[in-house]
């Protein structure tokens, strides 16, 4: 009987599987723990999976290279919202050669892929600062806020941010008193209605294979949640050389290596925001630290809620 080449991403688990042998049956031959609850007969969806396409893992790997969906799988296609590259890893037969992805809600025992945070006597001297200004007035704009900054609270050459100056007119409607937020005594990066008393910033560490968060209260310290995630950057590679050669080689292999950090980023800013009951425009600040690679090749250059 024919065999094919198969790797489970991100664990990296492989070896030798028999052509006709489920995505399932294979996984749990080499290790792979791949979420069963209605036992294999299609009817859960947690077994769900994601093929790579192309070269990867020195494994030419296609969805040609599983049977054609039918059966039970198609009769739960449009329930679970399967999406071209994903397969219920139950029904799905081997043909050929795969890299398979197994994304987080499909893996049994996820792993603790975040440390806890320790205690530390610190000073806190935050770059950020939030300014409370009662309103005299009915209207708003950038020369008041300039002119009320610096006769109250010293600051002189204020910058606003143009997102900010879009929500002025906004803002004064619907208070008599603005919370203004300032980053470095510099710029204005956030105009709340209100006193507000609270600002939060969030810390990532951009590892090769996990990205770790911590939500921060910018006030005290405080770390308020935390949330962690699979470096989705795998599937271009499983080590950091890997994907050097991947964003040499591809024309727009850098610009995909940093939109997918530039995306978990976001989930996880969604993820954290939602544990202390925030959404991810409370983040005012974020500092995010990687190896030498990430800094100079994968520099994220925006980060969208």
């Amino acid at each position: 009987m024919s065999t094919h080449n198969l790797v489970f991403l991100p664990s990296g688990r492989r070896g030798i599987v028999e052509q006709g042998t489920t995505l399932q049956a294979a996984a749990r031959s080499l290790g792979e723990g791949i979420e069963t609850v209605c036992g294999g007969k299609a009817s859960c969806g947690k077994c769900k999976v994601r093929i790579l396409e192309g070269t990867q893992n020195n494994i030419n790997s296609s969805m040609a290279h599983l049977v054609p969906i039918a059966g039970d799988e198609t009769q739960y296609l449009e329930q679970y919202g399967l999406q071209p590259d994903e397969r219920l890893s139950c029904q799905a037969r081997i043909c050929g050669d795969l890299v398979v992805y197994v994304p987080d809600e499909s893996r049994i025992g996820r792993q603790s892929i975040l440390k806890t945070a320790g205690h530390r006597s610190i000073d806190i001297i935050p770059s950020i600062r939030q300014y409370y200004i009662e309103l005299p007035y009915s209207g708003l704009n950038e020369a008041i806020l300039a002119t009320a900054l610096e006769h109250r609270f010293g600051l002189v050459n204020i910058a606003i941010d143009p997102q900010v100056l879009q929500s002025l007119s906004d803002v004064s409607t619907k208070s008599q008193g603005i919370t203004i937020t300032v980053w470095d005594e510099k710029e204005i990066i956030r105009i709340q209605p209100g006193n507000v008393d609270k600002a939060y910033g969030m810390a990532v560490d951009i590892g090769t294979t996990t990205i770790g968060s911590y939500l921060c209260d910018l006030a005290s310290g405080e770390i308020v949640a935390t949330a962690a995630m699979m470096n989705p950057q795998i599937r271009f590679g499983e080590d950091i050389m890997t994907r050097i050669a991947y964003a040499k080689v591809n024309p727009d292999g850098l610009t995909e290596l940093n939109q997918t950090v530039i995306e978990a980023l976001n989930e996880l800013a969604r993820t954290i925001t939602a544990q202390a009951g925030l959404i991810p425009d409370d983040i005012v600040e974020m500092v995010a630290v990687g190896n030498t690679t990430q800094c100079h090749r994968q520099l994220v250059t925006s980060f969208v809620s």
